[in-house]
């Protein structure tokens, strides 16, 4: 027994190493399961489908169905209450029951008035009998079944006397049709395999005021309905019901005798399938309604019946096709992937990277195709990543130059800006104010300019800073120029990077007004474009470029990261725009050569933050 067991252990382990160590195995189980999961969502595609078709088609026949049964039912319960009709419009019957009513009548009378009910008893089959009565009392009833119970207690009747304070009330507001339909008794007396309905109308002479009313009730078996409703259950069994309901939603009609006399709520209420619909038919003017309900969870159920079967067949078929497929293609692939793996073992344990022999073009030498790419990729990596780490060390040791150069500076800055402090006392001193004034605002801009900590600023504090520039400049230059600045008070609070203006005006003083003497004009001015938008304007009535400097500051523009021909002013600053506000800016050049040249700048709104 053990031996057996170890035997069958053995050849379970050399099955699972055998599947994990060929790849056709895992292949096969895949394109199974791809198969299996394809097949499962058309089979709940088709099944989808099938059943949106089947519950439409059946739709459609139980529509034509309850059309007809509707109108055969309609033209049956006419029938029936004409005869009621004719028998309260019977001047006989009229004044034989008001001589009974009135106790009037003899045995004469009550044979005579007996023999009309019989009459109209036998004038359908489905009549089980006639009844006249008055105040719950009944005057005279005639039955089929004369020697048995009657169907109407002639001592007094709690359904004939509900009916007739029913009929009492239709009487005095005229309402039309003038019919009542009810079930109690449900069955006759003594017979409960005979269903009752029951169908009252008032006798017509009965119309004066101060007369008594009377009413003629046609007591028919239900059996009349059996022949139209059996029409609805041949089509679908089990899926679809048929059933008869009055206005107040009484049941008053099912195959199911027990549920006649409970409610429509209640008889769906009751059902197992939620997944219900019904289809109504009105009964002429009788308030009657004729119900279908079809039962979708049945259709369904047999829709999946006929799938699940053909599923099982076809997913046999397949399993084997795929067999037989995979079983006649695992040695051209064996093979390939052996030679590949013995290359690749080659490769890890030697100190050179070896080169693959492909021998073919299928997937399989592709792979080794992108092996040997891969390895190609990789000594390439390895070449470059020596070089960047030559780079990289490069520009570490030039960054901590340039710290250190950035603290020297900052050191030169505090004693330049000291000393130019001290001067300033100076020229105070002797009451030079003009020389006082150009070394304050000179001692502002270096500050200004010097200040790594705060590159982000308001805009007022860069216009202010500029005009500084401006005014030290001028007068450099004396009467070289003349400027202009104008911004609205809206933007005196909107985040700015500093000192990004300054290579645009010093482009303007330097080459716009290169040659002359006076008459020059910058303007610089803003605008506000949308709430996240501001425009800024540096325009100049110079000289304006010629071709090849336009086109050098053009490339400046478009191209701030590129290498530049001159212009450098310019391609860092647009450079520090992009870096700074993103890509969502806006530099623009107007250069007309002999008139000047403007530069337009739109900025995205941004925090202020450091």
């Amino acid at each position: 027994m053990f031996k057996g067991y170890f035997k069958m252990k053995t050849h379970m382990r050399r099955a699972i190493h055998y599947y994990k160590s060929h790849i056709w195995c895992t292949l096969l189980s895949i394109f199974v399961l791809l198969v299996f999961s394809l097949m499962s969502a058309v089979k709940v595609y088709t099944e989808k489908e099938y059943l949106n078709y089947l519950t439409d088609k059946t739709m459609e026949q139980e529509n034509t169905i309850l059309n007809f049964v509707s109108m055969n039912l309609e033209y049956a319960l006419n029938d029936i209450i004409e005869v009621g009709s004719k028998a309260a419009t019977n001047n006989t019957v009229y004044m034989l029951s008001k001589q009974i009513y009135n106790g009037e009548s003899t045995e004469l009378t009550e044979l005579n008035l007996e023999t009309e009910l019989n009459n109209y008893t036998h004038s359908s089959q489905w009549i089980e009998g006639v009844c006249i009565s008055s105040d719950g009392l009944v005057l005279s009833q005639y039955d089929r079944m004369q020697k048995t119970t009657r169907i109407w207690n002639d001592n007094g009747d709690t359904a004939l006397t509900g009916l007739y304070e029913k009929m009492k009330v239709i009487k005095a507001n005229n309402i039309v049709p003038k019919v009542i339909i009810s079930l109690e008794p449900k069955t006759f007396p003594g017979q409960r395999d005979i269903g009752l309905m029951h169908i009252s109308v008032p006798i017509s002479q009965t119309t004066k005021e101060n007369e008594h009313l009377m009413m003629i009730t046609v007591s028919i078996r239900t059996e009349l309905w059996n022949q139209y409703f059996s029409q609805i259950y041949e089509s679908y069994k089990n899926v679809v019901t048929g059933y008869l309901v009055d206005s107040n939603g009484t049941i008053i009609y099912h195959n199911e005798t027990e549920w006649i006399g409970k409610t429509q709520k209640e008889y769906l209420d009751s059902l197992k399938s939620k997944n219900i619909t019904t289809l109504q038919s009105g009964i002429g003017k009788q308030d009657l309604v004729v119900n279908i309900d079809i039962d979708k969870a049945q259709l369904l159920k047999q829709v999946k019946t006929i799938y699940n079967g053909s599923f099982i067949v076809f997913m046999v078929m397949v399993v084997l096709l795929v067999l037989l497929l995979f079983i006649s293609i695992q040695k051209s692939l064996i093979k390939p992937i052996q030679i590949i793996i013995k290359s690749i073992n080659r490769t890890r344990v030697g100190k050179e990277h070896k080169k693959i022999n492909v021998y073919g073009n299928n997937e399989v030498w592709q792979v080794a195709q992108s092996f040997n790419q891969m390895m190609k990729s990789l000594d390439e990596s390895y070449k470059i990543i020596d070089i960047e780490n030559q780079d990289k060390m490069t520009a570490l040791k030039m960054q901590r130059n340039a710290e250190r150069e950035a603290l020297e500076s900052q050191i030169n800055a505090h004693f330049i800006c000291n000393t130019i402090n001290v001067i300033n006392y100076e020229a105070m001193d002797v009451g030079d104010h003009k020389v006082s004034v150009l070394l304050k605002k000179l001692s502002n801009i270096l500050r200004y300019s010097f200040d790594q900590r705060h590159q982000n600023v308001y805009l007022s504090q860069e216009i202010a800073w500029l005009e500084q520039y401006l005014f030290l400049q001028k007068t450099r230059f004396e009467d070289l120029f003349e400027y202009k600045i104008d911004f609205p008070d809206i933007l005196q609070e909107w985040s700015f990077r500093k000192l990004m203006l300054q290579p645009f005006v010093e482009n303007a003083i330097i080459h716009g007004f290169e040659g002359r003497r006076s008459g020059g004009m910058i303007q610089i001015s803003g605008q506000l474009l949308n709430e996240d938008m501001i425009q800024i304007t540096i325009e100049d009535n110079g000289c304006g470029m010629d071709a090849q400097t336009e086109s050098n500051v053009r490339n400046a523009i478009n191209n701030p990261y590129g290498k530049q021909s001159g212009s450098m002013g310019i391609s860092n600053v647009v450079a520090r725009i992009r870096s700074y506000y993103g890509e969502n800016t806006y530099v623009q050049m107007e250069n007309e050569e002999g008139k000047g040249c403007k530069f337009i700048i739109q900025l995205p709104k941004q925090e202020i933050s450091d």
